[in-house]
């Protein structure tokens, strides 16, 4: 699984992997992951860095891009 970014938005804006699955998220150098805030403080990717983050835990993990707020969202079974 794999999200990058546009010019507003996370491709594609919905995920959905199991528990133990990874995404890899490829950053344009204006775009970012950062936490929904009250969500996963782990859920971090820098501007314009590419970076697989495996999921271990059930649940709806929300990010956002901090420059333009647009969000998305991995949801894990």
């Amino acid at each position: 699984m794999s999200i990058q970014n546009n010019d507003s938005s996370y491709t594609p804006t919905a995920s959905t992997v199991s528990v133990g699955g990874v995404v890899k998220f490829v950053m344009a150098a204006d775009h970012n992951v950062a936490p929904f805030p009250g969500n996963d403080a782990g859920l971090v990717v820098d501007f314009g860095e590419t970076a697989c983050l495996k999921f271990t835990a059930a649940g709806t993990y929300r990010f956002q891009c901090t420059t333009h707020t647009f969000q998305g969202t991995v949801t894990v079974n």
